[in-house]
This record gives structure tokens, sequence and C-alpha cells, in this order.
């Protein structure tokens, strides 16, 4: 269960999505299976081409950091 949300747009191209209360035993396999749909969500909302996606987590406190590297703007 997600208990806390934060995003913010570093700059003009990383977007961070920090999350606590993770449950980072099932992380992985949930960050595997949504990839796409977060970069779809990002791209749509942004109307920007995500270049990287990063993600990971820390156990104890349980969080974890979404990256997206924006394409930056013509």
């Amino acid at each position: 269960m997600i208990t806390a949300a934060r995003s913010d747009l570093l700059g003009d191209d990383l977007l961070v999505c920090k999350l606590g209360g993770i449950y980072t035993d099932t992380r992985r396999t949930f960050q595997a299976a949504t990839r796409h749909k977060f970069i779809e969500v990002v791209e749509r909302l942004s109307g920007r081409t995500v270049a990287a996606f990063i993600s990971n987590y820390h156990v104890g406190p349980d969080l974890a950091v979404e990256l997206f590297l924006l394409e930056r703007e013509d």
C-alpha cells in the first residue's frame, strides 16, 4: 500500500516520483508489470517523450523513486 506520494519536475527534463510505504518485497514484480503504463501516462500528461525510465526502491524506510528523463522540447 502506498501511504505517500509526491512528484516534482527538476529542471526542464527530469520528473521524479517519490512513493512511501511501498511493499518492497513485491516492488520489482510490480515495476516490471507497470513500466510501460507509467511511461504512457507520463508521455500523455506531459506531451513529451520519455527518453529513459529508472525505478529503484529502498527497504527501511520503505520508499521507491521513479525517474523519467524527458526528451528536450524543440
